[in-house]
This record gives C-alpha cells, sequence and structure tokens, in this order.
C-alpha cells in the first residue's frame, strides 16, 4: 500500500513465502503497470560477456503464445531502460521448425505474432541455446534469422521450468 501511495519506492518479499502468496495482494492493491496487463520475472545475470536477461524466471509456469508475446515486450521495454538494446531469443528445443509440436509451437506462434505486429524488435526464434549464444554457428545454419550475427543478450524461455532452472544454473 506504501508503493501505491507513492510513500515508499519499492517492496520486497518473498524470501520466505511463495511467489504467489507476495504476488497476489500486489497485484490487487496496485494492479500491473503496462498495458498488457501482464507480469513476469526478469532476471539480471552478469557475466564477463556483460548482462544477460532471463525470463520469464518466476511466474507463468506454462505460457500461451500470447502471454511469451507479453513477456518479451515486457521484457524489452525493462531492458531499454538500461540504454542497452534488446537482442531476444525464444528459446526451445527446436530449431525454426524442426519439431511441429507441443511447446516449440507455442514458441513459434510467439514469434510470428512479434514479427507481424513488432517488426522493429530484434526478435527470433525458436531456438535452441547453443544458436542463440553462438551468433557465428547460427547465421551458418539459419542465415534468415532476424538476429543476423548479433550477439543475443535477453532469453525467453518456454515454460517456468526451463528459465528457473537456467538462471539458478548460472548464479552457480
Amino acid at each position: 500500500m506504501m508503493v501505491e501511495n507513492g510513500e515508499a519506492d519499492g517492496f520486497l518479499s518473498g524470501f520466505c513465502t511463495r511467489y504467489s502468496q507476495t504476488i497476489r495482494p500486489a497485484l490487487q492493491i496496485s494492479g500491473t503497470n503496462n498495458n498488457h496487463k501482464h507480469i513476469a520475472g526478469m532476471y539480471i545475470v552478469i557475466t564477463k560477456k556483460g548482462p544477460f536477461f532471463f525470463g520469464d524466471t518466476t511466474v507463468n509456469i506454462d505460457p500461451s503464445a500470447r502471454a511469451l508475446v507479453d513477456t518479451t515486450l515486457l521484457m524489452a521495454d525493462e531492458i531499454r531502460k538500461y540504454n542497452i538494446m534488446p537482442h531476444i531469443a525464444l528459446l526451445s528445443f527446436s530449431n525454426f521448425g524442426s519439431d511441429k509440436s507441443g511447446s516449440p509451437e507455442v514458441v513459434r506462434e510467439a514469434v510470428e505474432i512479434l514479427h507481424r505486429d513488432y517488426p522493429e524488435l530484434i526478435v527470433d526464434g525458436e531456438m535452441q541455446a547453443n544458436y542463440a549464444f553462438n551468433a557465428k554457428l547460427r547465421n551458418e545454419k539459419f542465415p534468415f534469422s532476424k538476429l543476423d550475427e548479433l550477439e543475443v543478450n535477453t532469453l525467453v524461455f518456454p515454460d517456468l521450468n526451463s528459465g528457473n532452472i537456467a538462471y539458478k544454473m548460472m548464479q552457480v
């Protein structure tokens, strides 16, 4: 309530409670601060190569294509606040349609929406992590990728399982 009333800049919680028990009251009181009416967790992983942005790592368990689109857009907006241009890969176990069912199809649909409705956004997928991280390999195998030879700095995961596992592996 103090944040909502402008009496505090932020609120930290959740160390000894479930995320849902922390997030639900905040959403009920303040709502979201975006047009998408969507929330997602984003972690910033600082490496020698620079920052990497991982999402969604805490909120959406099995997101729809629309939820992946909204997560991507929210992340891009936040990353720009750091004066960093997001180069976004939507990840999967499949590469650009090599598997036609399940979660790769959801990711592929999200990318199609992003390409159609947000052509200025530098985003592509669905792709495996090794292609996301290796621009040379990606460009050799998939020269049509909108990421071209750019270094990816933003990873959108197909589900909470993979996002949460990946950022925790990076922590260690």
